[in-house]
């Protein structure tokens, strides 16, 4: 089953498929977040700044997301590493862009990247 039919509301009946869809992307958000976390606290420096994380949050995330039509737009503004994840960006590419910040002053790895699979 394709990524465009379990976020179809079209297809919300929840099957087998569509709910483990659902798990793998709570689980995989939540990887993510931990490992942010976990960078963020034990390599002090490696990221700059502050970090919204949304752990706690996934359910909401991926719940929006699962229930939108393939025409609407998706803006995160606050706690946005899990909609990009969602949608199919690579965690590697966004990892690599929030380490960025902290390698290179004139690096341009804005968040809005975040959502360009």
């Amino acid at each position: 089953m394709t990524n465009e039919n379990l976020t179809n509301p079209a297809s919300s009946e929840l099957t087998n498929d569509r709910l483990i869809w659902i798990y793998t992307q709570m689980a995989r958000i939540r990887e993510f977040e931990e490992h942010v976390k976990r960078t963020f606290l034990e390599h002090p420096g490696a990221m700059r700044g502050h970090t919204h994380l949304a752990d706690g949050a996934e359910a909401s995330i991926v719940g929006a997301l699962a229930a939108r039509n393939p025409t609407d737009f998706v803006m995160p503004t606050y706690r946005c590493h899990g909609q990009p994840i969602v949608l199919g960006t690579s965690t590697r590419k966004m990892f690599a862009a929030r380490l960025c910040f902290a390698f290179s002053a004139t690096a341009r790895a804005s968040r809005e990247h975040f959502l360009k699979p």
